[in-house]
């Protein structure tokens, strides 16, 4: 079985693009729980919980853990 940690997805510079919820989607109906960590040069680091709001809405997942810019969710 893989885990949360296994899994990640990176938000980089081009920020949250619907390809990039589209994958999240994906994912997590595959492996039901990942994480996905902002970079440094992600633009939604200045507004990190908007984003993570935007994520949980588009995914219809729910936050399971939040460390620094880094976030784990899972599958309803």
């Amino acid at each position: 079985m893989v885990n949360a940690e296994e899994i990640t997805i990176n938000i980089g510079k081009n920020g949250l693009s619907d390809n990039i919820l589209n994958e999240t989607n994906v994912v997590l109906k595959k492996y039901k729980k990942i994480r996905i960590k902002f970079l440094q040069s992600a633009s939604e680091r200045n507004n990190f919980d908007k984003a993570i709001s935007l994520i949980i809405s588009k995914t219809q997942a729910k936050l399971l853990k939040k460390i620094g810019f880094t976030i784990i969710i899972s599958k309803k």
